[in-house]
């Protein structure tokens, strides 16, 4: 290795030691039982003793269950059972710090496929530092530190690290099957993967990819499958309860527009059906985006674009938010903004902005009621996403009316080159006389 190369790679080690070291510094600000002690960390200490089939058996009946998917409990047992080897299992601040600091890894994958994004799509500029701010935006999150120091949700950098893998998997045109396993592992994390996926099919199935579709949506169910599998036939009421049952008993609550019309006649509706109105609302924006955006720019694009419409979409519409929900889309709204083609417009970064206010608006819930009503709290919050929302759509169909007015009437796929032809999928298939296109 060049001397270059070495010092890159001193640097970067010593920057992960670095954020790690901050990441554990980080649970000292902790001052309250966070979802990690209340939640997790039990059903850590339950795999860490040898029973790791049984994790969800703590509280398996509570209202509010351990309902993170059983492989953010594989490196959390590891945790567990160091620590108890290390004699602070029950002591929260220790047990908090080396948490944080073995899950920063995912924090760091998670901000290098962020960046390897960005730089993909923008053309893979030697002298493009926005690839480098992609990461800093991901490490610096306001949105990611409270939900992983402030919340205690340490899995969410893992989810969303699988998710991309996943996505960069299927612009490459790699094997379906293999982006498709990368999807289920994040689907075996938290079930908010489950909008990401329909986002991924909506994408290739308006480009006309159903075989492909079928391909990675079977090998992310059937990996989530496998692996729910040995937990679901040891312990079938206690997982059932805690990963699909619990939710629809929960009450409308704060940080969203639907507690202003708790006592209307939609309430019962919203509160056993939010995730299918969530659904739909997502379904209809992709499908908006394909009927108001035919031109289209690069197909990853367009991907970001939609799974930054279905994270924004959950708190927005969720009968319950916190202040951690916003760290999804804020994630996916800043990689999209700056994954433009050419440098970040501001209409563009108006996304992640909007987000951080909805972020402000959740995380000073205790305090906000003093000033405003809750209702009012909820449906300012669910006004920023919506604004979120807004600026993503809008920004895709203004940046197609453009670029139609510059291209040429008629532009064959086959006139395609470079990353444009790799990735804009909704050219569709490249047809060869003699041949079938390929699905």
């Amino acid at each position: 290795m060049d001397p270059n190369g070495r010092r890159r790679l001193a640097l970067g080690v010593a920057g992960a030691v670095g954020y790690a070291g901050a990441s554990a510094a980080s649970a000292l600000l902790i001052s309250a039982r966070t979802d990690l002690d209340i939640s997790f960390w039990p059903s850590a200490l339950v795999a860490a003793h040898g029973d790791p089939l049984h994790a969800y058996s703590v509280a398996g009946q509570a209202d509010y269950p351990n309902a993170n998917g059983p492989l953010s409990l594989l490196p959390l047992s590891l945790v567990a059972w160091a620590a108890r080897q290390l004699g602070f299992a029950v002591q929260p601040v220790p047990r908090a710090a080396l948490t944080l600091a073995v899950f920063s890894m995912f924090t760091l994958l998670l901000a290098l496929e962020a960046a390897r994004a960005v730089r993909r799509l923008r053309g893979n500029r030697l002298d493009d530092r926005v690839p480098l701010i992609a990461a800093g935006a991901v490490l610096l999150a306001p949105p990611l530190w409270l939900a992983t120091t402030g919340y205690g949700h340490v899995e969410m950098p893992l989810q969303l690290w699988l998710v991309l893998l996943g996505v960069r998997l299927l612009l490459e045109e790699r094997p379906a099957g293999v982006a498709g396993m990368a999807l289920g592992l994040a689907l075996l994390t938290r079930s908010t993967t489950l909008l990401y996926l329909i986002a991924i099919a909506m994408f290739l199935l308006t480009n006309g990819r159903w075989r492909r579709t079928a391909i990675t949506l079977g090998a992310a169910f059937l990996t989530a499958a496998a692996g729910i599998a040995p937990f679901l036939i040891t312990d079938t009421s206690n997982v059932v309860h805690s990963l699909l049952a619990y939710r629809g008993a929960l009450p409308i609550d704060g940080d969203t527009l639907w507690y202003a019309l708790r006592d209307s006649p939609i309430a019962a509706a919203v509160q056993h059906g939010d995730t299918l109105i969530v659904a739909a609302v997502l379904v209809a924006a992709c499908l908006g985006l394909r009927r108001y955006a035919r031109e289209g720019r690069a197909g990853g694009e367009r991907l970001l674009a939609m799974l930054a419409i279905a994270a924004v979409t959950f708190p927005m519409l969720a009968k319950t938010a916190f202040a951690y929900y916003m760290l999804e889309p804020f994630v996916f709204a800043a990689i999209w903004a700056l994954a433009m083609d050419r440098a970040p417009r501001t209409s563009a970064l108006w996304a992640p902005a909007f987000v951080l206010l909805a972020t402000l608006i959740a995380d000073f819930g205790v305090d906000l009621p003093r000033v405003l009503s809750t209702s009012a709290q909820g449906i300012a919050a669910s006004a920023a996403l919506l604004a979120a929302l807004v600026v993503v759509v809008a920004s895709v169909i203004a940046d197609d009316r453009r670029l139609a007015v510059r291209r040429p009437a008629a532009t064959p796929a086959l006139a395609l080159a470079g990353r444009d032809r790799e990735l804009a999928v909704d050219a569709g298939p490249v047809v060869v006389a003699g041949q079938k296109p390929d699905a």
